[in-house]
């Protein structure tokens, strides 16, 4: 009996060591994780597209439609042309002061046509210009969609990666503990039991830390874990138990839960 015990006490030791050496790779990789993380994320900064904008050369076209320089150089061209046209009928005498009314009207005429040949030119310049601003915005929420998605993309990778790490470590919980014990055989388990009774008839404290990342402490019974406990814990036994519930109306609340029914 000795003999299995001994044994299995250097298969647990064995199987710890190789549990904490795989633990501290795992966290290794964990805190490696958000180092390539950040390194991904600021890489991907870098190709961030630029937004694109009306050129330099579209501007000064919106403004000069806008202002229409060519308008104004007729205007003046036409205000000269009737002024001097004025002038002669005045001159004329009372036959050319007769056509001055239907010279004013043909002015008036020309200053409309001038009026109108701008607008239209304003019109067709600013109908481009809107359409090329609107492919430019296109453009602009295609590019940040896309940026978008590679920034979830990268997201969902880490997350992946940080889950997996995770599940790893929480499978070796107890993993090495488990694996010694299992070559104890029926000689070990019977001494486990006679363990199991002086724990129920005294209770204790286990021993270690509160943490079950790095000190589980597995349950077996017929070489199968069927639970976990952790450092500082406490075993009570029924009586124990008993008595302190007559004391505490949290602990009765709690052993009405499904989980110690």
């Amino acid at each position: 009996m000795i003999g299995l015990i001994a044994g299995a006490a250097l298969n647990v030791g064995s199987a710890l060591l190789q549990q904490r050496a795989q633990r501290k790779a795992l966290e290794a990789q964990q805190e490696g994780l958000a180092e390539q993380y950040d390194l991904a994320r600021e890489m991907l900064e870098q190709t961030r597209p630029e937004r694109q904008t009306l050129t330099q050369a579209d501007l000064i076209r919106k403004q000069r439609a806008l202002e229409d320089p060519i308008a104004d150089q007729q205007r003046k061209e036409a205000e000269r042309q009737a002024a001097t046209s004025v002038q002669a009928m005045t001159m004329a005498g009372p036959r050319g002061l007769a056509m001055l009314g239907q010279q004013q009207r043909a002015a008036a005429d020309v200053q409309a046509q001038i009026g109108a040949e701008s607008q239209r030119r304003t019109d067709t310049t600013l109908s481009q210009i809107a359409r090329r601003e609107q492919q430019i915005q296109q453009y602009n929420a295609a590019q940040e969609q896309a940026f978008r998605e590679a920034q979830a993309e990268l997201e969902m990778g880490k997350l992946a990666a940080e889950q997996d790490i995770t599940g790893q470590l929480a499978g070796l919980k107890g993993s090495g503990l488990a694996a010694g014990l299992s070559g104890l055989g029926t000689a070990a388990i019977a001494s486990d039991e006679k363990l199991d009774e002086v724990f129920a008839e005294k209770g204790m404290r286990l021993p270690g830390k509160f943490n079950h990342a790095t000190n589980p402490i597995a349950l077996m019974r017929n070489g199968r874990k069927i639970g976990e406990a952790t450092g500082d814990e406490i075993v009570l036994n029924p009586e124990q138990i008993n008595k302190i519930s007559k004391q505490s109306s949290y602990l009765r609340k709690l052993l009405k839960q499904p989980r110690f029914q």
